[in-house]
C-alpha cells in the first residue's frame, strides 16, 4: 500500500485546453451548452394503418 500511495503521489497531470467551468444556467445558456428542444408528440405503432387504433399519440407533457 505504501508503494501505490508514494507511486500515486509522484503521478503530475496537466491539462491543455482547459475551460472554466459551467456554474449556473445562465453561464449554460451563454456557452450554448443547452440541450435543444424536445419534440412534443411522438407515435408508436403504425400511423398509416386503416384504423386510429393502430397507434397511440403520446405527449411528451403528459408524461411527467
Amino acid at each position: 500500500m505504501d508503494t501505490a500511495y508514494t507511486a500515486a503521489k509522484a503521478v503530475k497531470v496537466t491539462y491543455a485546453d482547459v475551460k472554466p467551468p459551467v456554474l449556473t444556467i445562465k453561464e449554460a445558456v451563454q456557452a450554448k451548452m443547452i440541450f435543444p428542444p424536445q419534440a412534443d408528440d411522438f407515435i408508436v405503432g403504425d400511423p398509416d394503418g386503416r384504423t386510429f387504433t393502430s397507434f397511440d399519440m403520446h405527449s411528451l407533457s403528459s408524461l411527467h
